[in-house]
């Protein structure tokens, strides 16, 4: 069974590049390129786990976002390949009462909205997304 893409924006930069069928030469090329910091040993197994929600080290981003910039001739930027979700949590804390409760999903929702469609500027409205359905 084969598990569901969880980094959407990785897998269409992936695939704007041309690399979208070809995970293992995307894997090459991050191997040679990130050479200058060792030998990196990662495959197309490697591509299917990040496509899938695993997040590589920061300098591991930085190469490919380097590797992609050159293959499809424009700048990418790290934060268009998918991978700052694992940061959203870090300033959530246990809220003590129900409004602290609302509170954090506000800023939780918030965050996340940003991060699907950052071109958005309207304001989250916290009342219509607690309405129930």
């Amino acid at each position: 069974m084969v598990r569901p893409v969880t980094n959407e924006a990785f897998a269409a930069v992936l695939g704007d590049a041309g690399y979208g069928n070809a995970r293992a030469a995307f894997a090459r090329q991050l191997n040679y390129a990130g050479r200058t910091y060792g030998t990196w040993r990662y495959d197309a197994a490697s591509v299917y786990w990040w496509l899938r929600g695993r997040r590589p080290a920061d300098q591991v981003q930085a190469i490919m976002a380097d590797v992609l910039s050159r293959k499809l001739g424009r700048p990418v930027a790290i934060t268009e390949l998918g991978f700052t979700t694992a940061q959203v949590a870090e300033n959530l804390s246990y809220p003590a009462s129900t409004a602290d409760a609302m509170e954090s999903a506000e800023r939780l929702w918030t965050m996340l909205t940003k991060q699907v469609s950052p071109q958005t500027d309207e304001a989250f409205d916290n009342a219509t997304a607690l309405e129930c359905v």
